[in-house]
């Protein structure tokens, strides 16, 4: 199947999709009262009718409609391979269905390893700033104290050289 038949077909589905949500959001609404389900409905119909909007754009686009009367005809003669396999249909006592659950675990297991490891490094990243944000403010503090006596006996020495007693007097103090 073609990317551009496919992506009609996924058109088509959409706007079947937002049909049947804005139905089912009306009977839900007649069936409680609830007015959240009108807003519901009025947004899917929304979406259907843009959908069917940029679906006759698209067609036009690809300059005639016999795309979809070919994959309508591809789609219906292919029924018959879109049934379910004999793993989703068959036993559930059986080895096939046993061994795609396991292939299941085995996913769900690999994913859940990833997101460990990465809430791991996201953990070792917030550690190692507090680590460093500490170490700068106790190198900070030492900078200072030991430049204030630095500044200190520079300042006491100026002063003594100096034979102004104004600044004599301010370092004094």
């Amino acid at each position: 199947m073609s990317l551009k038949a496919f992506h009609i077909l996924f058109v088509l589905v959409c706007i079947v999709l937002a049909l049947g949500f804005a139905t089912w959001a009306y009977t839900e609404f007649r069936r409680t009262g609830d007015r959240e389900f009108v807003w519901w409905a009025c947004a899917s119909l929304l979406a259907a009718s843009g959908l069917m909007v940029y679906g006759r754009w698209f067609l036009h686009k690809l300059k005639g409609p016999y795309v979809v009367g070919l994959s309508t005809l591809a789609f219906g003669l292919a029924a018959d391979s879109a049934t379910a396999c004999s793993t989703c249909f068959g036993d559930p006592d059986s080895a096939m269905v046993k061994g795609a659950i396991m292939g299941v675990y085995v996913l769900v297991g690999v994913v859940g390893f990833v997101l460990v490891c990465i809430a791991g490094t996201g953990l070792y990243w917030i550690q190692r700033a507090r680590r460093l944000t500490r170490l700068d403010s106790e190198r900070d503090t030492a900078v200072d104290s030991s430049l204030d006596g630095v500044m200190l006996s520079e300042a006491k020495h100026l002063a003594a050289s100096v034979p102004d007693s104004s600044v004599a007097k301010a370092t004094s103090g």
